[in-house]
């Protein structure tokens, strides 16, 4: 990937000695930040790949001000919020035809692999809500890249 980045000319590389091994290490260059701006400011297609788009917007969300990620955040919500949508439909269907004994046995564990991804959409609805929060307040134009409490919690453990 780095060779690819690099012959694109988003990238530059170069190889240096650190603690006697050698480390390639990358530079972005002034066509790659153009890109990466053109990426973060292009829509996000509901697709297989929604959910790798949006989590690449999150990691380049402090490069962009308040107005952006609440926008970037609000069609996360949106999409999420589609997504239960249809998970009930599916649900309501599946509870529709357990009444016939023989697709019970394809029933069980689709309402089971349902019920994860229900979870899981709570959970990206409840995150999704806090980041909101935690911009309430904060002017459009203002850039937020306060580090979460999340961090709190891993600096008194040693993960080496």
């Amino acid at each position: 990937m780095l060779h690819k980045l690099e012959k694109a000319g988003y990238i530059t590389l170069e190889t240096k000695q650190i603690n006697g091994r050698a480390q390639k290490l990358a530079k972005i260059t002034d066509a790659g930040l153009a890109r990466f701006e053109d990426l973060m400011h292009t829509p996000i297609a509901m697709d297989a790949k929604r959910e790798s788009n949006f989590h690449f917007k999150f990691r380049g969300l402090g490069r962009e001000t308040v107005g952006f990620q609440r926008d970037v955040l609000h069609a996360y919500r949106e999409a999420t919020d589609s997504d239960i949508a249809v998970y009930h439909k599916v649900i309501a269907h599946l509870q529709s035809i357990l009444t016939n004994p023989d697709r019970q046995i394809d029933v069980g564990w689709s309402l089971r692999g349902l019920q994860l991804a229900l979870n899981v959409a709570q959970t990206r609805l409840d995150w999704v809500n806090d980041q909101l929060h935690d911009l309430d307040g904060l002017a459009d134009d203002a850039h937020f890249t306060t580090v979460p409490e999340i961090m709190k919690e891993y600096e008194a453990k040693d993960f080496e």
